[in-house]
């Protein structure tokens, strides 16, 4: 079921973007644009399975050993582009690798021809996808 209705992946939005990198000491925006929800349904035989499934967390792993305690930001949010989940500042340069996973719950339906509904908790399943994310030392040079 988790297979049939979650396909992809979750992707990484970060502002800066992913392609872009950051800068030492300016802040990363961090956010979920995915599904938070989806459904499906199974008919085989006049049985029938009905899926529904909910994200229900949110942790972006930014891969940034200087800060060892804020490496994790945690939401039962996903945020959007305009309302970040999250804040990060890299306080050191080079390539970090930016995750996120995403927590899902969910219920299945059976019904049938000669049974009532019956309801089975599916437990949680969890996506994580990560990508590359440059930080760069900016330095300034005085000249005069």
């Amino acid at each position: 079921i988790w297979d049939s209705v979650i396909a992809a992946p979750p992707t990484v939005d970060l502002s800066p973007a992913a392609h872009l990198g950051t800068l030492v000491g300016f802040p990363t925006g961090i956010w979920y644009d995915g599904p938070t929800s989806a459904t499906t349904s199974i008919t085989l035989r006049g049985w029938t399975v009905m899926a529904d499934l909910t994200a229900v967390g949110f942790v972006w792993d930014m891969g940034s050993p200087d800060v060892d305690e804020r490496t994790q930001h945690r939401s039962r949010l996903s945020g959007r582009a305009d309302d970040w989940a999250a804040v990060h500042t890299y306080e050191a340069s080079g390539l970090h690798e930016v995750a996120i996973s995403v927590t899902w719950t969910g219920t299945a339906t059976l019904t049938g021809p000669v049974l009532d509904p019956v309801v089975v908790d599916l437990g949680q399943a969890q996506l994580t996808t990560a990508v590359d994310y440059h930080v760069r030392q900016s330095v300034p040079v005085l000249t005069g």
